[in-house]
C-alpha cells in the first residue's frame, strides 16, 4: 500500500499544495501587517497634524507653549498613543504617560491613565486626578527631564527631519523609555512665517498592532486548514480517478499472463492512461490471435506428421514385400527379378522424395515462410499416372 502511486500522487500533490498555501498565507500576512502600520502610521500622521496646527495656533497667541496639558492629556486618550512635545532646540517640553509609560511620580502626585472610552466620542478619561494634576504630571522633574533627555538619540532622525525640513517622518525603534518597540511619527509645527518652534511626537506600542495580526494570523490558519481540508479531498479524488484506470490494466495484465486473453478495457479518456488502454487491448487481441495461429499451425503439423507416418509407411511395405519375393524365389525368372527391381528402386526414389520434402518443410520452418527460396521442376503428369497405377497394381 505504502508504494501504490495514489498515494505517491496525493502526498505530492499535497506537498505542493501546502507549499504554495503556506507561501501564499504568509506573504498575505506580510503584506496585511506592512498595511496596518502604514495605516495606522497614515493615521497618527493625520491626526498630528491637526495637533500639531492646533499648538501652532496656541504658540502664534502666546508666544510659547504653555498651558498645553489638558489638550495634550486629552489628544493621549482619545488617540490611545503618547504625545511628546519637543521644541526647536530637541528640549522634551511635555509628555504624557499612558499605561504603556513608566509611572512617574512627581510632587507627590499620582500618575495619569491615559486610555480612550470606546464608544464614547473618542475622548479620553483621567483616573485618580484633575487637570491640575494632570499638569504637574506631564512636566517632568529634573531627574526625569535627564532619562527623556538621553533617550532623544533613538529619535533624533525623526525629529531633526521635521525641524530641519519641515516634513513628517515616521520609524520603528526600540525605546528604552518605554520598554517596548514603539511605533513614533513626528509632525513639525510650522508657524505661518515659515519659522519651525517644534515637533509632534506621537509614539505608540507597536504590540498593539502585534495583538491585531494575532487576530489575522488566527484567521488566516484557520482558512489555510480548511483549505487544506478541502485540497485533500480534492487530490483524493482526482488520484483516484487517475489511478483506478491503471489498477484495471494491472489486473488485465495478470489475466493475460495466466492465459486469459479476451480482455476488452473500458477506454474513459483521450490522454495517455487512455492510449494506454487502447494499446493494451489491441495487445490482448493480437495475443489471442497469436494463440489461435499457433494452435492451427500444430494442429497441421500433428496431422502432417500422421500423413507423413502413412506414406513412409507404404513404400517401406511394398520394399519388405519385393524383397521376401526375391529372397523366397517367387520371382523365378531373371525378368521378373528385374521388374521387381526396377520397381524396388521407385521406391526408394519416392522415399527420397518424401526425406526431401520433410528437409524443405524443416527449413521453411526454420527460416520463415516466405524467406526460403523455392525451387519449381516440371512434372509429367503421365509418368506420376502411371507409377501410381503401377503402385496400386503391385499392391493388388
Amino acid at each position: 500500500m505504502k508504494y501504490s502511486i495514489r498515494w505517491k500522487l496525493l502526498g505530492s500533490f499535497m506537498l505542493l499544495i501546502i507549499i504554495v498555501l503556506g507561501s501564499v498565507l504568509f506573504g498575505i500576512s506580510v503584506v496585511v501587517k506592512d498595511h496596518t502600520r502604514l495605516a495606522r502610521q497614515s493615521e497618527l500622521e493625520a491626526k498630528g497634524q491637526k495637533l500639531a496646527t492646533t499648538l501652532k495656533l496656541i504658540y502664534t497667541e502666546k508666544g510659547k507653549f504653555a498651558d498645553l496639558d489638558g489638550i495634550l492629556g486629552d489628544a493621549d486618550s482619545y488617540l490611545g498613543a503618547r504625545v511628546w512635545l519637543v521644541d526647536d532646540t530637541s528640549h522634551v517640553v511635555n509628555v504624557t504617560k499612558g499605561e504603556t509609560g513608566p509611572m512617574l511620580r512627581g510632587n507627590g502626585m499620582g500618575m495619569m491613565r491615559g486610555q480612550g472610552m470606546g464608544k464614547q466620542a473618542g475622548m479620553g478619561m483621567m483616573h485618580g486626578m484633575n487637570r491640575e494634576q494632570a499638569s504637574n504630571d506631564e512636566h517632568p522633574d529634573g531627574a526625569e527631564q535627564q532619562r527623556l533627555q538621553s533617550c532623544m538619540p533613538e529619535i533624533q532622525d525623526v525629529v531633526d527631519k521635521a525641524l530641519k525640513q519641515g516634513e513628517n517622518s515616521a520609524k520603528l525603534y526600540n525605546s528604552r523609555y518605554y520598554g517596548q518597540q514603539m511605533l513614533i511619527v513626528a509632525n513639525p509645527i510650522i508657524l505661518d512665517n515659515g519659522q519651525k518652534v517644534g515637533t509632534v511626537l506621537l509614539q505608540e506600542p507597536y504590540s498593539s498592532i502585534e495583538t491585531y495580526m494575532q487576530d489575522v494570523y488566527y484567521y488566516l490558519i484557520v482558512a489555510g486548514l480548511v483549505a487544506v481540508l478541502v485540497a485533500l479531498i480534492l487530490a483524493y479524488w482526482l488520484t483516484r480517478r487517475i489511478v483506478h484506470p491503471l489498477t484495471a490494466m494491472e489486473q488485465a495484465a495478470t489475466e493475460m499472463a495466466q492465459g486469459q486473453y479476451e480482455q476488452n478495457l473500458p477506454i474513459e479518456s483521450q490522454d495517455e492512461v487512455g492510449r494506454l488502454g487502447k494499446a493494451l487491448n489491441s495487445l490482448a487481441k493480437d495475443l489471442q490471435k497469436y494463440i489461435n495461429d499457433i494452435e492451427q499451425q500444430e494442429k497441421l503439423r500433428r496431422d502432417f506428421v500422421a500423413n507423413v507416418s502413412h506414406e513412409l509407411r507404404t513404400p517401406l511395405t511394398i520394399l519388405r514385400g519385393y524383397d521376401e519375393a526375391l529372397l523366397t524365389g517367387v520371382a523365378a525368372t531373371p525378368e521378373e527379378r528385374h521388374e521387381y527391381c526396377l520397381m524396388m528402386q521407385e521406391e526408394i526414389l519416392r522415399l527420397e522424395r518424401l526425406i526431401a520434402d520433410l528437409l524443405d518443410l524443416s527449413r521453411l520452418q526454420g527460416s520463415g515462410a516466405g524467406k526460403a527460396p523455392l525451387e519449381k521442376q516440371k512434372l509429367k503428369l503421365a509418368d506420376l499416372a502411371e507409377g501410381y497405377c503401377i503402385n496400386c497394381s503391385s499392391r493388388l
